[in-house]
């Protein structure tokens, strides 16, 4: 995780970063956010609890994310 903050300029911290924009889920127990900055788009979905919840983001179909799991997408400039 590391080396994709380091590699991937939308995740720096503070004006150097991507602007951030957060997700609804449909579900208070996954989180979800997405960075973007000059093309590049980092997504990120948390599923906060100890069972497997089913979610949905904006414009996709509902999917399940299992205890205390987590996805993370990038798409490249």
């Amino acid at each position: 995780m590391l080396k994709l903050k380091h590699d991937n300029p939308v995740l720096w911290n503070r004006q150097y970063g991507g602007a951030v924009q957060v997700l609804d889920t449909g579900n208070d127990k996954v989180f979800a956010f997405r960075r973007h900055r000059e093309g590049n788009v980092v997504q990120v979905v948390v599923n906060v609890s100890n069972a497997a919840q089913r979610y949905t983001l904006p414009g996709a179909p509902a999917q399940t994310l299992g205890a205390w799991h987590y996805v993370i997408g990038k798409q490249p400039r």
